[in-house]
């Protein structure tokens, strides 16, 4: 088998890998993958059996995702290898990396040094989602946003990452942002379509009923199911979307390996999605 950093070229076989494993993810993610971080996998006869993403939070961070490997290819240490890959590349080597575990990756992150912080709660509802406007203003993202958007995202999840931003921004169904009285952008919200549902991240607001208002003014209209991910720590927020009708599917650990930094700052709410951190 060979070892290889992938490209946009192997997003073809990536769809195979990620059908043959039941997952979710589409097209337009791999997209925003090669935009904002990098990809290694193994080949076996041209085609991709394994493979695992890191996505660069500013200087100090790095995200974890999209760590497949094919059901025939298990228990051959590929998913170890890869992670080793990452931990090592020269422009990741002194990070601290988190990640979202499945129930079936946990022993493997564990060995590798990773430790559990908290857990995120996958809440979801069908649409539509009857609620009253209210007064918050929210509004488009539009071209001349992005500095401020890319701030706001860099203040909640610790560091700058205006590729992926970008790139989310583009793939996006729908991306809002608060303005406070004085026209300040004050709070983000983007949501991309997955396969029949609207998975909203990342969520910026200062308040949890603001945080809420976006998720509503970034869903209008949506047809499908609407996701968002928030962590054990956000109370307010989990009480006020149960109260709107969101109950927890999934309960994935979110683990942690290297510097002893906070993972979030004060505005998280909630993240670009399980891939993306």
């Amino acid at each position: 088998m060979e070892l290889r950093q992938l490209d946009h070229n192997d997003i073809p076989s990536l769809m195979r890998l990620n059908d043959a494993l039941n997952w979710t993810f589409t097209q337009a993610d791999f997209e925003t993958v090669f935009a904002g971080g990098l990809m290694f996998g193994y080949m076996s006869d041209e085609a991709i059996v394994a493979s695992a993403a890191a996505f660069p939070i500013g200087e100090s961070g790095a995200s974890v995702g999209a760590v497949m490997v094919a059901p025939d290819f298990r228990r051959r240490g590929l998913g170890s290898a890869l992670m080793r890959q990452l931990h090592d590349h020269p422009s990741l080597s002194t990070v601290q990396f988190r990640l979202v575990s499945t129930d079936e990756g946990l022993p493997l992150y564990e060995a590798l040094g990773y430790r559990t912080v908290t857990r995120l709660n996958k809440m979801a509802r069908r649409m539509p989602w009857p609620r009253e406007t209210g007064k918050t203003a929210v509004r488009d993202v539009r071209p001349e946003d992005l500095a401020e958007v890319v701030s706001l995202d860099a203040e909640a999840v610790g560091g700058a990452r205006a590729d992926l931003i970008a790139a989310r921004l583009k793939q996006a169904y729908s991306a809002k942002v608060l303005v406070s009285e004085r026209g300040q952008v004050s709070g983000l919200a983007i949501g991309a379509e997955q396969r029949g549902q609207l998975l909203c991240g990342p969520v910026v607001a200062k308040r949890a009923v603001d945080a809420v208002a976006l998720l509503h003014a970034l869903s209008h209209q949506y047809q499908g199911q609407i996701r968002v991910d928030i962590a054990d720590e956000n109370a307010p927020l989990l009480e006020l979307l149960r109260q709107e009708g969101f109950q927890r599917e999934t309960h994935p650990p979110v683990m942690v390996r290297g510097r002893e930094t906070p993972l979030w700052g004060a505005r998280f709410n909630a993240p670009m999605a399980q891939m993306f951190g």
